[in-house]
């Protein structure tokens, strides 16, 4: 009779769960932002498309959009003028 090596389990502190559910809910979150961030830029792009058509009253297409972020939003470049 061939004898069967084990070992015994692993025990898993309180700390490491909550290090691993916290690990899982960041993940989860980071997935979430990502696929949220992907709609809005489609959202956005269907957006500026229509009100390019609505302003020249004709159709439109974008070879490339560049997006600025919301935390620049109102910030002038080092060196810009603001225009009157």
């Amino acid at each position: 009779m061939a004898q069967v090596l084990t070992t015994p389990g692993r025990q898993i502190t309180r700390g490491q769960k909550w290090t691993i559910a916290g690990a899982a809910l960041v993940g989860v979150a980071m997935g979430l932002v990502l696929a949220a961030s992907r709609q809005l830029t489609r959202l956005a792009h269907d957006r500026i498309i229509a009100a390019l058509e609505e302003h020249f009253e004709s159709r439109v297409e974008l070879k490339s959009r560049h997006s600025i972020p919301l935390s620049s939003c109102g910030r002038q470049r080092p060196g810009a003028q603001a225009q009157t």
